[in-house]
């Protein structure tokens, strides 16, 4: 990674920035709404992980076809963020369950 030009990094930085600062925010959210502690918590999991997917996709554009070599870490941590996805609740079920909860009177 310490051979990339900074130029090409600034873009990519920032929207690493952006993912980490939603994740922090939904997590506080989170943290001060027992009440629903449950289904915000499944929000916040589904979140995360499409967070830590995108944050992975990221750096992998950066590093380019040595990111996908199967020695390199960060190609096991995409995998780690890809396999979330399906552990439930995975988004599409919190999503389902939330356009329910919004369309049934």
């Amino acid at each position: 990674m310490s051979s990339i030009p900074p130029s090409r990094v600034v873009a990519p930085r920032g929207a690493n920035d952006d993912i980490l600062a939603r994740a922090a925010s939904l997590g506080a959210i989170v943290a001060g709404r027992a009440d629903a502690a449950d289904r915000a918590a499944a929000v916040v999991k589904a979140r995360g992980i499409d967070g830590a997917a995108d944050l992975t996709l990221h750096l992998l554009s950066l590093a380019g076809n040595a990111g996908l070599s199967a020695r390199n870490p960060l190609e096991r941590c995409h995998r780690d963020a890809l396999c979330g996805r399906i552990h439930a609740p995975h988004g599409e079920l919190v999503r389902r369950s939330a356009g329910q909860r919004v369309l049934t009177p």
